[in-house]
């Protein structure tokens, strides 16, 4: 065989001994990554294992605690007292809101909707989520935030006068000889009334609401089933180029064994790259959500660290295994080569 021909084929193998460490370097985690991100039950999974759906009260005691200007407040912590009480009229309609089962099952609606649009099976995320489920639980927390914030009144002087119709809702002032229960009683009265029916609707959320300009959703349909196939599209382009080794390499066996030590060492040097990502989980942490605002911080961020969390050590754990999985392989490819070519010489 020509020596310039040998040459050739030995600097071709080389090229493709580089493309093929450097797909399988990047290819690893690009394969872990994809495969979790890509499969909507597994994103469930690691939502569930997170804990979040217990932290809902949290939350929601949080958004108060903002929305009456910061915590602290005798009248914020008064009511978070009857919030968290299981015991208290409110306590259980919170406990009914917050329901962990319950936003689980509404979260993974959202992620089923969410999902099916980005495998093109709709041309948008169809889902309905509410808020509280009939009218009667709507009828009751609104009469306890009115009761609430009529607590929360100066008493009116002692010169007020009370007019005939009295509007429980929108007085300045609280009169000393009205009971609290005076708004139960207006409520029931005038439930069936139109701007009642109006906060009620803006109780649900629907994604018809949801602007998604056609182009969008074009590009998702199109590039969501190559994330999908990006695991089983690395390994393709993996065996191929090692395929390609193991011809170009005079003697086959050799280019295997060749392939089989690159695999191992890229391998090597992801499960090293996995290590170093984990001991610096709270410096990517804090580079994430160093964007969020103070507010943002002080309510959501302990959710936010547990999804964060769950899902960047989950994809580590995935890398593991591919990565494992790959040295294995690279080990197998290594042995069965050195065994025929010692076959190979023992039958000369």
């Amino acid at each position: 065989m020509p020596r310039a021909f040998i040459c050739i084929r030995w600097i071709l193998a080389t090229l493709i001994l580089l493309l093929f460490f450097i797909v399988a370097l990047v290819g690893i985690p690009t394969a872990a990554i994809t495969d979790t991100l890509s499969q909507d039950d597994t994103v469930k999974g690691y939502l569930k294992q997170s804990g979040i759906y217990s932290d809902t009260l949290n939350i929601l005691l949080g958004l108060f605690a903002q929305s009456m200007g910061g915590e602290g407040g005798t009248f914020s912590k008064e009511l978070e007292a009857r919030l968290t009480d299981s015991q208290s009229e409110t306590g259980k309609i919170a406990a009914k809101i917050a329901d962990p089962a319950t936003v689980q099952q509404k979260v993974e609606t959202v992620i089923d909707a969410t999902y099916a649009w980005m495998e093109g099976k709709t041309e948008r995320p169809i889902f309905e989520i509410a808020l509280l489920d009939n009218r009667e639980d709507f009828l009751r927390l609104l009469a306890l935030g009115f009761r609430e914030k009529a607590h929360s009144l100066p008493a009116c002087d002692a010169g007020y006068k009370m007019s005939r119709n009295f509007d429980s809702l929108s007085t300045p002032c609280w009169p000393k000889a009205i009971p609290f229960s005076e708004i139960d009683r207006f409520l029931v009265a005038n439930a069936d009334i139109k701007e009642f029916d109006s906060l009620f609707a803006q109780t649900k959320f629907d994604s018809q609401t949801l602007e998604i300009p056609r182009e969008t959703t074009k590009k998702v349909h199109r590039v969501f089933p190559w994330i999908q196939a990006a695991p089983w599209t690395i390994c393709a382009i993996l065996i191929t180029l090692a395929l390609l080794l193991s011809l170009l390499i005079p003697g086959f066996w050799p280019g295997a064994k060749i392939t089989g030590g690159a695999l191992l060492t890229s391998s090597f040097l992801t499960l090293l790259g996995k290590f170093a990502a984990a001991s610096r989980f709270d410096t990517i942490f804090n580079a994430v959500t160093r964007s969020m605002s103070a507010e943002g911080q002080n309510i959501f961020l302990p959710v936010f660290e547990k999804i964060f969390k769950t899902l960047y050590f989950g994809i580590l754990n995935v890398i593991t295994v591919y990565a494992l999985l790959a040295m294995g392989i690279g080990i197998l490819l290594i042995l069965v080569a050195s065994l025929a070519k010692s076959d190979r010489f023992s039958h000369h």
